[in-house]
Formats: structure tokens, C-alpha cells, sequence
């Protein structure tokens, strides 16, 4: 029986993604990686498409939140007047 060798992808950098700061300095290490031909460009492109979907909800959250920042601040002024 012949021996087949599957190639196995390196392994990714550390994606720390439970802050929006983690979540910069995960992506920079991917394109680093990338950058030095450690990561392959499919899984590359894979990566970066997965996390822009993810920092899109990101970006929704504090949007979110940045709108009941605001109506909190425009109530606190009405019952003010």
C-alpha cells in the first residue's frame, strides 16, 4: 500500500479576536505572515474575507451602541427643559 502525503496548510498566526484591538493586531499578523510567504494566498483570502465579515459586525456594535449613547443624552436634555 502506497504512503500518500496530503499537504497540511501552515499553521495561522494566533487570531486573538475578543477586542477590537486584538482583533487589528490578528489581522496585521495574517498579512505579515502572508507578507513573508508563510500563509498561502487562498488561505489568505479565506481568512481576510472570514474576518472582514466578522469586523463588520464589529462596526455594527458600536454603531448600535453609539445610537443609545445618543437618544440617552437627547432624553437627559428634554427632561432638562
Amino acid at each position: 500500500m502506497a504512503h500518500i502525503e496530503r499537504d497540511t496548510p501552515p499553521p495561522l498566526p494566533r487570531l486573538a479576536l475578543n477586542t477590537l484591538e486584538n482583533a487589528r493586531k490578528s489581522y496585521a499578523r495574517l498579512i505579515r505572515g502572508y507578507m513573508a510567504g508563510k500563509i498561502p494566498e487562498p488561505i489568505f483570502k479565506a481568512v481576510c474575507y472570514g474576518l472582514s465579515g466578522f469586523l463588520g459586525y464589529w462596526r455594527e456594535e458600536k454603531s448600535i451602541e453609539l445610537e443609545r449613547r445618543i437618544e440617552m443624552i437627547e432624553q437627559s436634555i428634554r427632561s432638562q427643559i
